[in-house]
């Protein structure tokens, strides 16, 4: 959840950096990343090549109100 809550609130360019691992909360950068493949098997984010995105846009909104 934390490293969902960061992606929303941050972006998902540089998800090994500093300011990210910082908002999500995570001790080691390669966790963020383990995280995130988990979360495209199951297709609540994908990899574009240059940026993790949301499958689904309204999930990011909702993450943001919440």
């Amino acid at each position: 959840m934390r490293v969902l809550h960061a992606l929303a609130r941050v972006g998902g360019k540089t998800v090994t950096g500093k300011q990210f691992v910082r908002e999500a909360a995570v001790s080691n950068p390669s966790a963020v990343t383990v995280a995130l493949r988990r979360m495209e098997d199951a297709k609540i984010v994908w990899h574009d090549g240059h940026a993790w995105r949301f499958t689904n846009p309204f999930l990011r909104a909702w993450l943001l109100s919440h």
